[in-house]
């Protein structure tokens, strides 16, 4: 008598903790003045939430702004029997109330790859405000990779403003002609002020003057050695500039677009839309420096 036994072994899947703490803060992330920002945890880019398909994620939201009402929406997540947790004010739930909490409750169902989070209250604020970060589902435990590389590093782009969200509102109530932002060849590309391009919460102002001198200790840094290929999870975080990502000598290779595998193919730079996300391969073969 010969019996088969088959086994299989499953990952269990986790509970993944946060907790989001939405207030007011100052901060000065490129150098140039400080500003009061509205964020999360008192950080201008928010936490990172890493998940794996499966997991439950339990994220309580705790609204400790004296007047503003808020809620966090999960860009790129389908939500599949989850909508009530979708975030979008008015649409799949309420705001969550000037110092109340709320926790958001559901479990990951969604393809391995880069997504984002941000406030979807006042949708206006997201772009100048600290109200959203990364959110990154990972390849199942034990699966192999579809690629190869050595590292991964999440970069958050976000259009940055020192004026006040308050401000423009005002403005906008006094019938105030908000200052329009014009690109390098004169075209009028947003109604909302324009600052500034941050990486990770980080920037430098003025990059080409001489006036205030750039401040290099204060940008985001990668660190990669001679011939190590780097996953970049690149996010749009903005919501109105489309922003182009480029690294000087080297080649991208794009391997996903908002979540969805595509076939590689190498660029010289990809150009990102508001709550767009990028990953792409780079191998660091040029010279140190």
């Amino acid at each position: 008598l010969l019996v088969l036994f088959v086994s299989c072994e499953c990952a269990a899947a986790a509970t993944v903790h946060h907790i989001f703490e939405v207030g007011y803060f100052s901060a000065n992330p490129d150098g140039h003045e400080t500003a009061w920002f509205m964020g999360i945890n008192g950080g201008v880019v928010g936490p990172e939430v890493r998940v794996r398909r499966g997991d439950n994620l339990i994220v309580k939201v705790v609204n400790a702004c004296p007047t503003e009402e808020v809620t966090i929406h999960w860009h790129g997540f389908e939500m599949r029997n989850a909508q009530e947790y979708d975030g979008a004010m008015g649409i799949t739930m309420c705001s969550i109330k000037p110092r109340q909490s709320f926790v958001y409750d559901f479990v990951v169902d969604e393809a391995p790859g880069t997504y984002q989070y941000h406030e979807h209250a006042h949708l206006e604020h997201v772009a100048s405000r600290a109200l959203f970060g990364p959110l990154i589902v990972e390849e199942p435990m034990g699966t192999p990779r579809i690629w190869s590389y050595d590292q991964e590093a999440v970069l958050t782009l976000s259009d940055y403003s020192t004026h006040s969200p308050h401000g423009d509102e005002f403005n906008r109530i006094g019938r105030l002609v908000r200052p329009a932002s014009v690109s390098a060849v004169g075209n009028v590309v947003g109604v909302l002020d324009f600052h500034n391009i941050l990486i990770n919460g980080r920037g430098g102002f003025n990059v080409f003057g001489t006036s205030p001198s750039l401040n290099i200790s204060g940008l985001e840094e990668l660190t990669p050695k001679v011939g190590e290929t780097w996953r970049l999870r690149l996010i749009n975080a903005g919501i109105l500039f489309a922003m182009r990502f480029r690294i000087d000598g080297h080649r991208l290779r794009v391997i996903q677009s908002d979540a969805a595998d595509v076939q590689e193919y190498p660029c010289d730079a990809v150009t990102l839309s508001s709550g767009e996300r990028f990953d792409v391969l780079v191998t660091f073969d040029q010279d140190p420096g």
